[in-house]
């Protein structure tokens, strides 16, 4: 992973979205993931109910990791439940639990529809293997800085962002939101319905379908975040070589990177 350890954070992103292209590229040939990759090509096809996909364990455990949720992989019982439920009903699992991490791949693989299981589609198996490479780099990049990876995960999910509910529901998107709106951590421990109309009445949540508008915020969030976090006067000696010419020295890196000198490593 290019290191944007020490960096400040906006500087860190903008290097992140310089050089992704080629880090993701370079992702997808480490021998571990290409692997993954070409396993879950080949049978993610084959399991008809959710039982079978739970049980063909590298398959199960790459769709786990595309979505999130590498830490609930030894949870199958419960997996097994989730992806099998009928999501037109209000009472069953995957409608009940708050995360919507689970409800997103309950519909990526649709085991609860009644339908064929949407992975018997090509076009469905390869969105995944995106979805999953997105993921391992954001992974990878929240590694080096924390604020950048939640960012990242920001900007992705911004589009689809229905109410101030579906920010509270996850812990990146709501530490973005409240940072770059102002609104003590502290407020996490209030009722839910106070803090939805908390981040109600200070953004609109139509201006998240608007590219510029999410540029904003998030800006916003990297900037306030590091007054938060680093020291004063902090720097790095990635910082000093950046410092006095930061764009000729992201286009310098980037360069590097897209000539092949450049790899992913991490």
């Amino acid at each position: 992973m290019i290191p944007i350890t020490g960096l400040p954070s906006l500087l860190a992103l903008k290097l992140v979205d310089a050089t992704r292209g080629e880090q993701t590229t370079a992702l997808r040939e480490r021998s571990g993931h290409a692997r993954g990759i070409e396993t879950f090509r080949a049978r993610a096809g084959g399991p008809a109910t959710a039982d079978a996909f739970v049980e063909d364990n590298e398959v199960y455990a790459f769709a786990m990791r595309a979505f999130g949720l590498g830490d609930r992989i030894f949870g199958k019982g419960m997996m097994r439940r989730v992806l099998a439920s009928d999501a037109s009903d209000p009472a069953s699992l995957v409608n009940r639990l708050s995360d919507p991490r689970f409800s997103e791949m309950h519909a990526a693989l649709g085991f609860g529809t009644g339908d064929a299981p949407r992975l018997g589609s090509e076009p469905a198996r390869e969105a995944l293997v995106d979805r999953y490479v997105d993921r391992q780099f954001t992974d990878a990049v929240t590694d080096g800085n924390a604020a950048v990876g939640a960012a990242l995960a920001f900007r992705a999910a911004a589009p689809g962002i229905g109410s101030a509910y579906d920010i509270l529901a996850d812990a990146e998107l709501s530490t973005v939101v409240r940072t770059a709106l102002g609104i003590p951590p502290a407020t996490a421990g209030l009722d839910i319905d106070r803090q939805a109309q908390m981040i109600e009445r200070r953004l609109d949540l139509s201006s998240l379908d608007d590219p510029t508008s999410v540029d904003r915020l998030v800006r916003k969030y990297l900037v306030l975040s590091d007054a938060a976090t680093r020291p004063v006067g902090a720097a790095s000696g990635a910082l000093t070589v950046l410092s006095g010419s930061q764009s000729r020295g992201l286009v310098e890196i980037a360069a590097v990177f897209a000539s092949g000198r450049g790899r992913y490593t991490g």
